[in-house]
C-alpha cells in the first residue's frame, strides 16, 4: 500500500511538472511570435520612387535627393508608427505600379489637378521646387512698386503656371536658359528674375553668391508629393504622411536631413 500511495505521488508530480512545462513553451511561443510580427498600431507600405528624378532639374544631386527621400519617410514612419519600404521604379513606371498595386503609394512632381484628382490622392508637398523672385543683392527692399519701368526676367517653361497680374510699368521677357537670365540681371539689364527655386539657388551660390539673392518662398505650389489611389488605404496614408510631415517640421527633423543632404529648404528663402 505504501508503495502505491508514493507511485501516485511520484505520478502527480509529474503531471504537474508536464503541465508546467507545457504552459512555460506555450508562453514562450506566444512572445516570440509577437516580438516577430507588427503591433496593432504599426502598418507597412511599400512607396515608389523614381532614384534618379527624371523630370526635374535637380542640379546633378541624384544621390542626395534619394537619400533624403528615404530619411524622410523612416523619419516620419517613427512619428506615426508605420514602416515604410521604398521600391526604386523607372519613371515612366510609377503610376502603372500604383494603378496595378505593386506600391500603395508613390513619390512625384505629379501635379493635382481637375483629372487626376478623380482617381488619386496627393499629400501636402514635401519638398517645393516651384519659381523663386531672385534680385540684385543691392535690390531695394522699400520702393520697388514706386519703380516707373521694371523688367522681369521669367523662365518660359513657368510662364503659364504663374498667374501674372496685368501692370502697364512691368515688362516681361522671357528665357530658356537660366545663366543668360541671371547674367542680364546681374548686369542690370532686367531688374528681377523667376526661375525655379532648385537650379535658381544653385547657379547662384556657385556663381552669384554675392551679386545676387533669392527674395521669396517659391511663388506657386509645385512640389514632390507622396501620391496615392483614392481608396481608404491612401486616404489614411496620405493622413499619416501630411501629420507627420509637419511633425518633423515643428520638431527640426525636416531642416536637419535637408542639412544633412546638403540641400536647400525653399520655404526659407524670404524670410
Amino acid at each position: 500500500m505504501k508503495n502505491i500511495e508514493t507511485m501516485k505521488n511520484f505520478f502527480s508530480q509529474k503531471k504537474f511538472w508536464v503541465i508546467g512545462i507545457a504552459a512555460a513553451t506555450l508562453l514562450l511561443l506566444l512572445i516570440m511570435k509577437s516580438c516577430g510580427s507588427e503591433t496593432p498600431s504599426e502598418k507597412a507600405f511599400t512607396i515608389g520612387e523614381d532614384a534618379q528624378w527624371r523630370t526635374i532639374n535637380v542640379m546633378g544631386k541624384q544621390r542626395e535627393f534619394a537619400a533624403f527621400t528615404k530619411n524622410l519617410l523612416t523619419a516620419l514612419g517613427k512619428e506615426q508608427q508605420i514602416q515604410f519600404k521604398v521600391a526604386f521604379i523607372p519613371h515612366l513606371d510609377l503610376i502603372d505600379s500604383l494603378e496595378d498595386g505593386d506600391v500603395v503609394g508613390i513619390l512625384t512632381d505629379l501635379e493635382p489637378n481637375s483629372f487626376n484628382q478623380q482617381h488619386m490622392l496627393f499629400s501636402q508637398p514635401f519638398f517645393l521646387i516651384g519659381p523663386v523672385l531672385i534680385v540684385p543683392s543691392s535690390w531695394p527692399q522699400n520702393g520697388w512698386n514706386e519703380k516707373g519701368h521694371k523688367i522681369i526676367g521669367i523662365e518660359s517653361d513657368q510662364a503659364n503656371s504663374l498667374a501674372l497680374e496685368h501692370d502697364p510699368s512691368t515688362e516681361i521677357r522671357l528665357y530658356r536658359d537660366i545663366l543668360k537670365a541671371l547674367s542680364d540681371l546681374n548686369t542690370g539689364a532686367i531688374d528681377a528674375a523667376v526661375f525655379s527655386v532648385i537650379p535658381a539657388s544653385f547657379y547662384i551660390q556657385t556663381f552669384y553668391s554675392k551679386e545676387l539673392k533669392i527674395v521669396t518662398a517659391p511663388l506657386n505650389d509645385d512640389g514632390l508629393r507622396l501620391v496615392t489611389l483614392k481608396k481608404p488605404k491612401g486616404e489614411e496614408l496620405i493622413e499619416a504622411f501630411n501629420k507627420g510631415l509637419e511633425q518633423l517640421k515643428e520638431n527640426g527633423t525636416y531642416d536637419a536631413l535637408i542639412e544633412k543632404w546638403s540641400l536647400v529648404n525653399p520655404e526659407k528663402f524670404g524670410q
